[in-house]
């Protein structure tokens, strides 16, 4: 995850009186506060430069950043959707939304993605984060990032953007994991401050799910409602790790 996105935890933190500002890392084994961050030498100075520049620095200033800052969400609001889904799911053709880049936001999902899979990166809090087994597409995805290919064929991104401001449901980061096999596909899943990203891949996609992509589908979708179900897989995790300090005392 970039570095940045710590900077806006921290700040949120902080600007809710928390004594203790940094992150609270959950880990399968141990919830605590930490300034530690998942970090390692990888990339070098061109590819940090590229990744920045081609949708770290766009999505991460339109993410949720405070109960009172989330330009992303702030755009659809203020649009009629395209549809309106189950849920109160809305629909939205990004590629009819000038406010929204959507080469920046699949170039970051696609860099995400890549390095959750092309490294064993560091433990955090003595947990080593989920190293993403994608085969064949990893090659794909590397490729991709470099302008060298399109967008893998047998591949689909969902972008969801959450429809509230609350912090409850925004102010946190989960990490690329891997979520369930769908439909002959592998699913992988990761959040950011009020955006969750979603990762289809293999042989078998179908023509629905290709249709739904912000990357392939003809009006470049985008959605927009409760991201109810990954708060939901982040409580799941918040339950099962020790809590250590003050943390410890929470219910």
């Amino acid at each position: 995850m970039p570095k940045a996105l710590y900077k806006v935890l921290v700040k949120a933190s902080a600007a809710d009186g928390n004594p203790n500002p940094n992150p609270i890392v959950w880990t399968p084994g141990v919830s605590m506060h930490t300034s530690a961050q998942v970090s390692d030498y990888f990339l070098c100075t061109s590819c940090e430069q590229r990744f920045s520049g081609r949708g770290e620095k766009w999505v991460l200033e339109r993410c949720w950043r405070s109960d009172s800052a989330f330009r992303l969400q702030d755009v659809l609001a203020s649009i009629k959707p395209d549809y309106v889904g189950k849920n109160n799911l809305a629909i939205y053709h990004a590629a009819t939304i000038r406010a929204i880049d959507v080469a920046q936001l699949v170039y970051f999902a696609a860099s995400v993605i890549w390095r959750a899979a092309a490294r064993t990166w560091s433990p955090i809090a003595g947990h080593v984060p989920v190293k993403l087994e994608l085969g064949p597409y990893e090659e794909e995805l590397r490729r991709f990032l470099l302008d060298e290919i399109a967008f893998p064929r047998h591949a689909a991104l969902l972008v969801t953007v959450s429809a509230t401001k609350d912090e409850g449901a925004n102010e946190g980061v989960l990490f690329p994991y891997h979520s369930k096999k769908e439909s002959g596909c592998n699913q992988y899943r990761f959040w950011i401050p009020g955006i969750t990203f979603q990762f289809f891949v293999g042989k078998s996609m179908t023509a629905s799910l290709r249709a739904c992509c912000l990357a392939q589908s003809a009006g470049h979708l985008i959605f927009y409602g409760p991201n109810d179900f990954i708060v939901s897989d982040m409580w799941k995790l918040m339950q099962r790790g020790q809590r250590k300090g003050a943390l410890s005392n929470m219910p």
